[in-house]
């Protein structure tokens, strides 16, 4: 099994440069056919940036790279120090559950759990004790407008509630990187607004680079940069 690959340190790199996620030359090819051609980009840390593109450009293709679930055929991909695209799948999902944040379009969450639940399981998962997770959970949600509902079950909620929720549990394990597929595209302009402003508020607050994957022009609206993928290739 591998080890972790850490590049050479710098005496003179400072904190932020250490939480940098960084996008090196980053070629994937499915079935023979190259969908990613070397993207190359860097996100800061309390950076929110997003990777747009028409449906089927590769985008979360690409997202599912930089989340460590499946790995580029060439080029790396690196957060802070660590350089994780070229580990094993088992070492990556390692990497994966302790340092990202993962918020999807269907905010999967376990409708039979109050909200307050489903995040204190992630934080219990993650090895924090049972009072200290139910302290994480009530944070968590707090921190994305959803204390007073921490009582209710998913099903109860509307869907820009669930993805905060949602949101509150990629927080559980207090991760150094925040990743979003489609967080909005069924989720009206109020919720739209609220969620991108929950994500913001982690990414900054947090000191971490965020990184939305999207086609919601609402979105492109309020981050801090826009990546367009085209033929393979990132602009922008």
């Amino acid at each position: 099994m591998r080890s972790l690959h850490r590049r050479e340190s710098k005496s003179k790199r400072n904190r932020k440069w250490c939480l940098v996620l960084e996008v090196k030359d980053v070629v994937i090819r499915i079935g023979g056919k190259t969908i990613i051609e070397k993207a190359r980009f860097n996100v800061a840390p309390g950076s929110l940036i997003a990777i747009s593109g028409h449906s089927g450009s590769g985008k979360t293709t690409l997202l599912r790279s930089i989340m460590g679930i499946t790995q580029p055929d060439s080029g790396c991909i690196s957060l802070g120090d660590l350089v994780y695209s070229d580990l094993s799948a088992q070492q990556r999902r390692a990497f994966r559950l302790k340092n990202i944040g993962i918020v999807d379009q269907t905010s999967s969450l376990v409708e039979e759990l109050t909200c307050a639940d489903n995040v204190r399981l992630l934080c219990e998962a993650s090895g924090m004790r049972s009072r200290d997770a139910k302290d994480m959970a009530y944070d968590c949600l707090s921190r994305v407008g959803m204390a007073d509902y921490a009582s209710r079950e998913p099903e109860t909620l509307s869907g820009g509630q669930r993805q905060r929720v949602a949101i509150a549990c990629a927080l559980a394990t207090k991760p150094r990187l925040i990743a979003a597929d489609e967080p909005t595209s069924s989720l009206d302009d109020s919720s739209t607004e609220q969620v991108v402003a929950a994500l913001r508020e982690i990414v900054e607050n947090s000191d971490i680079p965020g990184v939305i994957v999207t086609h919601d022009y609402r979105v492109k609206e309020k981050v801090d940069q826009v990546l367009e993928l085209r033929n393979a290739t990132i602009c922008g």
